[in-house]
């Protein structure tokens, strides 16, 4: 599955996108898990948590707004993760 990090998502992990391999019938609750264990707090050099981001964000899978976050997804869907803009 294709994981990309926005704004301060990505500050946080320290890239635009990462593949993560989960099985078919995972749940977003499912990956915003993994993605807090894989980075659980927040990095040297001052990045935020991600833990503390995802908590306030957005998420769109294949570019189209997921809600649900016990729908079940699949291994070629694409996560987005958007944490709160500034500004307008």
């Amino acid at each position: 599955m294709l994981i990309r990090y926005f704004a301060a998502a990505q500050a946080a992990v320290g890239v635009g996108q990462e593949t993560l391999e989960f099985p078919d019938g995972s749940t977003l609750t499912d990956v915003i898990n993994r993605l807090t264990e894989l980075y659980p707090a927040a990095k040297a050099g001052g990045r935020p948590s991600l833990a503390n981001i995802v908590a306030r964000s957005s998420f769109l899978r294949n570019e189209v707004a997921l809600r649900d976050f016990h729908m079940p997804l699949h291994p070629t869907d694409v996560i987005d993760i958007l944490p709160p803009f500034a500004g307008g």
